[in-house]
């Protein structure tokens, strides 16, 4: 699927380039893919970076299980990788390079939390 990274509206495989959303953003082809190993590891040490530095602030478990929940929902959530371009990143419990969702310094790359 290719997902708008303004409003999150998704298309089909098949499109042609490039798109224009009705938020009112254009995109050209490569654009919208998820993210692949390099920018994942990017998206990552960027997250990382804004956490250590703002002194590595953790997010309740309450508050945790809610935006659990809502990746939960989304088509973008592959149940262990938030798929977005703009992310990649885990928001998987236990896992090795930490759970996105703990760190409070980050967000939602489409705003839903």
């Amino acid at each position: 699927m290719i997902y708008c990274p303004n409003c999150g509206r998704y298309w089909g495989e098949s499109v042609l380039w490039p798109i224009s959303c009705d938020c009112g953003g254009q995109f050209y082809e490569g654009e919208l893919l998820p993210p692949d190993v390099l920018k994942k590891g990017i998206n990552y040490a960027k997250s990382w970076g804004r956490w250590i530095i703002a002194g590595r602030p953790k997010r309740s478990d309450s508050d945790v299980i809610n935006l659990r929940a809502i990746c939960n929902l989304c088509d973008l959530f592959d149940g262990d990788v938030c798929t977005h371009r703009k992310c990649g990143c885990s928001v998987a419990q236990g896992n090795w390079f930490g759970d996105k969702l703990v760190w409070e310094t980050e967000s939602c790359p489409i705003k839903k939390w």
